[in-house]
């Protein structure tokens, strides 16, 4: 992913008015927080929602075994693992000890770090045009962590001052793997983005905890987000509007398909997701007219945004007028978040319990709460 906004892309729950591209859906089948609670006692109790990691020990060494989401996340990738006294290390392991240090380039993955207070064994980082967290700011600032960005992607050669321990990449391929590992540098594949759940995403502080040796830490951080979480699932009324999200461009409109997180988001917060009958990971496309036809009585409408100000129902009649003739417009109920002003595509991947408590304040009608990533849009 060379563009500085490929963190953006890949954390996305929504897609942006400010992209003009196409995107694909980022994650994987997962089972619904209502089955939850039965399927309990069966499910591991180290990984509870994720999919695309799993813990292992035998005598010679302790690790994680991290997985590809091609074939239901059955296809290994990757092991990373601490030795164990008198063992022999191999070829294909990735070894770590107590101090290892990290390079990351997703915001996402930051706000993994820093939400168990490990930033120390954060070495470097990029985009941190893009970063809002005070912390990793202020560490750039105090020279306690390296800058590594580039015009276009990561700074190979600002990498290799860093001397990170490994390098936090994305799975899928990225350009500059095979030049990383020349230089002697290991590359770690982190898939959070690719989860179906959103716990299933944040569930993945686990393996920063282990990274990091902070593995009871990220335990615990884990669990009070879940339970927050979870404790919302038994407030659901019967009364389930219908939601629709996405963004047009070029006469055709793009949205998540209903095998996504955020079609999970939806229905967690007690809405009926517009596109249900399309199933899948990957973004649906559909002609204009085709989404007006069947958004013409939605009750709400999701956008996510990546500009400076507030949205307004002038600001969407202006983009297209027939956007008026939305049941969502004419009744105000529009509802965004703007990720130029809030820390979506970084804290937010730690706080699915919050943006949960939006949408269903949102979907409830209750402005009287405080809105942390999503809210109505006003006017």
């Amino acid at each position: 992913m060379k563009a500085a906004f490929g963190f953006l892309l890949l954390s996305c729950l929504f897609l942006s008015c400010a992209q003009e591209v196409e995107q694909k859906s980022l994650v994987q089948d997962a089972p619904s927080l209502e089955d939850h609670f039965s399927a309990a006692a069966v499910v591991s109790k180290e990984v509870r929602w994720a999919k695309g990691f799993a813990f292992y020990e035998d005598r010679n060494e302790k690790g994680v075994k991290l997985y590809a989401k091609e074939n239901n996340w059955e296809l290994e990738i990757a092991r990373v693992a601490r030795l164990k006294a008198g063992a022999k290390p191999r070829d294909e392991v990735i070894y770590l000890d107590d101090e290892s240090t990290f390079a990351a380039q997703s915001t996402t993955q930051m706000a993994l770090f820093e939400s168990i207070k490990a930033l120390e064994h954060l070495k470097c980082v990029a985009y941190l045009d893009y970063v809002k967290s005070e912390a990793i700011h202020s560490a750039v600032e105090g020279g306690e962590m390296m800058d590594i960005s580039g015009a276009k992607e990561i700074d190979f050669e600002k990498l290799v001052l860093c001397a990170p321990d490994a390098v936090l990449v994305y799975p899928f391929g990225y350009d500059n793997e095979a030049q990383f590992q020349a230089a002697g540098i290991p590359t770690i594949p982190i898939s959070e983005y690719l989860e179906a759940h959103p716990l299933g995403r944040s569930e993945w502080v686990k393996v920063i905890g282990f990274l990091c040796n902070e593995a009871a830490a990220a335990q615990a951080v884990f669990d009070q987000i879940e339970a927050a979480y979870l404790v919302q699932l038994q407030e659901n009324s019967e009364d389930k509007p219908s939601v629709f999200t996405g963004s047009y461009s070029s006469g055709t409109w793009f949205a998540p398909g209903n095998d996504t997180f955020m079609a999970q988001f939806i229905r967690d917060a007690g809405g009926s997701y517009l596109f249900s009958d399309y199933p899948g990971q990957d973004n649906i496309q559909l002609p204009f007219e085709t989404l007006f036809v069947k958004a013409l009585e939605a009750d709400f409408w999701g956008k996510v945004l990546y500009e400076p100000g507030d949205l307004s129902l002038e600001e969407i009649r202006s983009s297209d007028e027939r956007f008026t003739n939305l049941k969502s417009f004419k009744n105000k109920q529009v509802f965004y978040c703007n990720a130029a002003e809030v820390d979506y595509f970084g804290a937010g991947v730690m706080e699915p319990h919050l943006i949960l408590s939006d949408l269903r304040a949102i979907f409830q009608k209750n402005d009287s709460v405080q809105f942390h990533y999503f809210k109505p849009v006003e006017r």
